[in-house]
C-alpha cells in the first residue's frame, strides 16, 4: 500500500514583521482578517500537532496544497521551508502547489517558488505547473492556480498554457492506467 497525507492551508506563523509599506498595500487587509479571525486557528501547537500526526501515520509522499503562507513575505517563504525540511522525509516524498496566500501580492510567487524549487518540480527536473511526479503507483499532477489579486479579493485560475498540458498528460497516464 502506498500512503500519501494531503495537508491545506497551513497559513505558518508566525506574522512578519510590520513594515511602513503595509499600511498601503493589501497586506493590512489580511492583518486585520487574520487577527480578528484566523489567528487561533493557525497556531505553532496546531502544527506541531500535524508534525506528530504525520510522523505517526508513517507515510510514502506528503502533498502540500496552498497557503502556506499568510502574506507571501520573504521569511514567510524561509519559515516554510524550515518547517517543511524539518518532516525529515526523504527526497521526492514532498510535493508542494503554492496557493493564492503564497501569492499574494506581485513577486511574492517568484520568492517562493525559490524556496520550494525542489518540491515543485517533475521527474525530469522541469520547473513550472503543471508538473508530473511519479510515486509508485502514483502519478501526481501538481497544478497551480495562485495569482496576486487586488485588494479584497482572493482568487485564481489556470492559463491556457497549464490546460493544455493539463490535458496532454491526463490523456497520455490514462492510456497507462495509472492512479492518477
Amino acid at each position: 500500500m502506498f500512503r500519501i497525507a494531503h495537508i491545506s492551508d497551513l497559513h505558518i506563523p508566525p506574522l512578519p514583521p510590520v513594515r511602513p509599506r503595509t499600511f498601503l498595500t493589501k497586506e493590512l487587509f489580511g492583518r486585520l482578517h487574520w487577527a480578528r479571525r484566523r489567528r487561533h486557528a493557525h497556531s505553532l501547537q496546531v502544527l506541531d500537532a500535524l508534525r506528530a500526526d504525520l510522523d505517526r501515520a508513517a507515510i510514502d509522499h506528503l502533498c502540500i496544497t496552498g497557503d502556506v503562507t499568510n502574506f507571501g513575505a520573504r521569511e514567510e517563504f524561509v519559515r516554510a521551508c524550515h518547517w517543511i525540511a524539518a518532516l525529515g522525509l526523504a527526497d521526492g516524498q514532498i510535493s508542494v502547489v503554492p496557493g493564492n496566500h503564497d501569492a499574494y501580492v506581485p513577486g511574492a510567487l517568484a520568492r517562493g517558488a525559490a524556496c520550494w524549487a525542489d518540491w515543485m518540480r517533475d521527474d525530469g527536473g522541469a520547473d513550472g505547473f503543471p508538473y508530473l511526479q511519479r510515486r509508485g503507483p502514483v502519478a501526481l499532477i501538481g497544478v497551480s492556480t495562485a495569482r496576486a489579486t487586488p485588494p479584497g479579493y482572493a482568487a485564481g485560475w489556470l492559463g491556457c498554457r497549464q490546460r493544455r498540458r493539463l490535458e496532454t498528460l491526463l490523456a497520455h497516464l490514462a492510456r497507462e492506467r495509472v492512479v492518477r
